[in-house]
């Protein structure tokens, strides 16, 4: 129990860091882009004012909904949309770590494995990301990690199921999910592989056929520079996946000890692969090999002391700087004080659309209450949007770009510092940053250190949305 207190301890302390670091440095606590929606559904909620298709998005399409909203409403009942939106995460971040230690201690006998099962989940930058930030993906996890937990004992036996099942109504892959541990459970107990086996398989197929047939997926991306955080992702450090590598090899050998989360890694690793946002779940059988791995490590026989010792040491600092320099990249996100005044400035502006990089989209909608070109839900419907707002960022011809904007009917421009610095332009003369300096097309309306926004002047207003 000591240390069940001392780990959650410590998961609070990791998760709630970057707003440490935040209200020390002065600035806005509600970071990120996506929170931004999830916080404006829930003010839509309770205000009674929710539709079924979003009007903030040009062409308007149907609300990403689920029950992490509804929960997120009643929470805000209590303490207002933005405190709302930092404490829930973090609540189920902690709650969710502590029904995974009492699960991984009565399966890991070895104490000194359980420790490092745990602090490898707990510092990995996507179990971060998912319960420091507003997520929908944190409820599921939880309520699959504690009806796993009630499905093992008599008494709560149905009360498990019943969370366990629940979970269908966030979506195909978690019933698959469901199904698994729920298959699991019961074939461990009665021994039958085949079925066992038969059943996995057809949740397995059932739900890659759903994303790859129905689901709405995030457009492609470089799925390397995604999974690993020192590459600018969100995923997991390089160290750790090197120590789940070394776990996968050396478990093999007691592969039937690991039958389950075996399962889970093949089930979950290719629902990653259509579908980015499933995410979230591989941290818990990663940690699971990575902590084996660093187990095996720290136990082997060396001939030389010495070399085990560093070796040792090098694998802690890579987990040390993984974690603490994603936790540096999460407080610097934005947006800052400054962006806010900006969107405020433009909240009291005539309505019009707005075109910005898609990570700022939601973060506009909420603080402008203006419709955006895009926003961070970048399903592949929207792939020739998409296309055309990277060219008017990168063409230099004027002709061209006022062509796409009035496609559009695009009334403002909004450029951060982010945008300037890598994540649309590199050099101050590039594409639209070129194109700027014709006055007949566009004026400067707003301008501080890092906000610029922009109007289009020769707009030639809509008088029906154009399709994509």
């Amino acid at each position: 129990m000591k240390k069940l207190i001392l780990f959650t301890i410590l998961t609070a302390a990791i998760l709630a860091s970057p707003y440490a670091i935040r209200i020390a440095a002065g600035e806005n606590l509600l970071y990120g882009d996506q929170p931004y929606y999830h916080a404006r559904i829930a003010r839509q909620i309770l205000e009674g004012t929710i539709t079924l298709k979003d009007a903030l998005i040009y062409n308007e399409r149907p609300h990403f909904l689920g029950p992490y909203h509804v929960l997120l409403a009643y929470a805000s009942k209590i303490t207002g949309v933005h405190a709302a939106s930092i404490v829930l995460p973090l609540l189920l971040g902690i709650a969710s770590f502590a029904v995974f230690y009492i699960i991984i201690s009565r399966a890991i006998p070895d104490a000194k494995k359980q420790a490092m099962v745990a602090v490898l989940l707990v510092t990995s930058p996507i179990f971060i990301a998912t319960f420091s930030q507003s997520s929908p993906q944190g409820l599921p996890i939880l309520l699959c990690l504690l009806g796993y937990l009630m499905l093992n004992n008599r008494k709560t036996t149905i009360p498990g199921f019943i969370l366990l099942a629940s979970t269908i109504i966030f979506g195909l892959f978690n019933a698959g999910l469901a199904l698994v541990l729920l298959v699991s459970h019961y074939t461990t107990k009665n021994r039958t592989k085949l079925t066992y086996l038969a059943l996995l398989g057809t949740a397995f197929l059932a739900s890659m056929a759903y994303y790859a047939l129905f689901a709405q997926r995030p457009a492609a991306g470089s799925l390397p520079s995604t999974i690993i955080s020192d590459l600018g992702g969100y995923g997991f450090g390089a160290f750790t996946l090197l120590l789940f590598t070394t776990g996968i090899v050396l478990s093999w050998k007691k592969k039937n000890y690991y039958t389950l989360p075996y399962y889970l890694l093949l089930y979950i690793s290719a629902a990653v692969f259509l579908d980015i946002r499933m995410l979230p779940y591989l941290s818990l059988p990663v940690a699971i090999f990575a902590g084996e791995g660093l187990y095996s490590i720290s136990t082997a026989k060396w001939e030389m002391e010495t070399i085990k010792k560093l070796t040792i040491l090098l694998i802690a600092c890579g987990l040390v700087f993984s974690t603490a320099s994603y936790i540096n990249r999460l407080h610097r996100e934005g947006p800052g004080n400054e962006e806010l005044q900006a969107l405020e400035w433009l909240r009291q502006q005539p309505d019009g659309l707005v075109l910005s990089h898609y990570s700022n989209g939601f973060v506009i909608e909420y603080y402008s209450q203006k419709p955006v070109l895009l926003n961070s839900f970048l399903v592949e419907y929207l792939k020739n949007r998409y296309l055309d707002s990277e060219e008017i960022f990168s063409s230099r011809n004027l002709q061209n770009t006022e062509r796409l904007l009035n496609k559009y009917d695009v009334r403002y421009i909004y450029i951060d510092s982010a945008m300037k610095s890598g994540k649309v332009w590199n050099k101050g003369d590039e594409g639209l940053l070129f194109l700027f300096r014709n006055k007949d097309a566009f004026q400067l309306a707003y301008k501080t250190e890092n906000v610029e926004i922009w109007v289009h002047k020769t707009r030639v207003p809509q008088t029906q949305a154009a399709s994509s």
